[in-house]
């Protein structure tokens, strides 16, 4: 997640930078990629994503990216259906950015804290 220069509250001021999905069962990657938001963000979070300004708008260059979290979302729900249980580490923030709204959620951070 990156950090926007708009918005009022933390969770409308993220970006999501990129998405990785991987099947819980094969084990086989689904996605990986960088997502670029479209316009400049005031933070990359660069020590947690690895991810750097330069990085995106070289992906961007080479069309090797998503284009904003509505492609990021369109692609994972190629994936997802209501029946898929969804395991993410503090996914609060990134349903919100993709406007994923999901019955099945398993967030290990809310597990950690039971």
């Amino acid at each position: 997640m990156g950090r926007t220069t708009v918005g009022t509250h933390d969770d409308l001021e993220m970006e999501i930078i990129s998405i990785s999905v991987v099947d819980f069962f094969t084990g086989e990657t689904l996605i990986n990629t960088l997502v670029h938001p479209g316009y400049h963000l005031a933070g990359y979070n660069t020590p947690y994503s690895g991810i750097d300004e330069r990085m995106l708008e070289d992906a961007k260059d080479k069309g090797d990216c998503l284009l904003g979290a509505k492609q990021a979302r369109e692609a994972l729900l190629r994936f997802v259906s209501p029946e898929t249980i969804i395991v993410t580490h503090n996914g609060k923030t990134d349903l919100l950015v993709l406007r994923l709204i999901h019955k099945r959620v398993i967030d290990t951070m809310v597990s950690l804290f039971c």
